[in-house]
């Protein structure tokens, strides 16, 4: 009867064991809690969203370089919570407004024009650390999509 006992326990180890590694994989494959780490801010859940494409730079040991997300949704209302999104063009530390900071930074990364945000129809969050890493978030209402785009020091 124990060797019965130690199979069932085997058993049950063995899938929690899966479980959990299945939804670390899910995790961590889930870009948004990164950004939450990197950044503070959240893209709320019950905007239904996800990642639709992802591109950077090659990690270097320091983690700085270019990294670039793109999300949709469904619900809009959390995503225009979200911030006080602003319309105008900001400046950022190094690279001029958010046009030009994205765009230079998506030239860096080489991300082809189709899978670029439409400025004209986004407005803009922006954010820096005193390390001077940036983060431009762009939302295209139009679209249903969330462009992420982070330049790290």
């Amino acid at each position: 009867v124990s060797m019965k006992k130690k199979t069932i326990i085997s058993i049950i180890f063995a899938c929690m064991i899966i479980v959990s590694g299945v939804m670390y994989w899910n995790y961590s494959k889930d870009y948004s809690h990164v950004i939450k780490e990197n950044w503070n801010i959240s893209i709320p859940s019950d905007s239904d969203y996800s990642e639709v494409y992802r591109k950077d730079s090659e990690s270097s040991f320091n983690g700085d370089g270019i990294r670039y997300h793109v999300f949709t949704y469904e619900n809009e209302e959390p995503i225009k919570k979200m911030f006080s999104w602003k319309i105008d063009q900001g400046e950022t530390i190094y690279d001029g407004n958010y046009l030009d900071a994205t765009n230079k930074w998506l030239d860096e990364i080489n991300v082809l024009a189709i899978s670029r945000p439409q400025h004209t129809d986004c407005v803009y969050w922006y954010k820096s650390h005193e390390d001077h890493s940036e983060i431009i978030m762009l939302w295209n209402k139009k679209e249903k999509r969330l462009y992420v785009v982070e330049s790290f020091m």
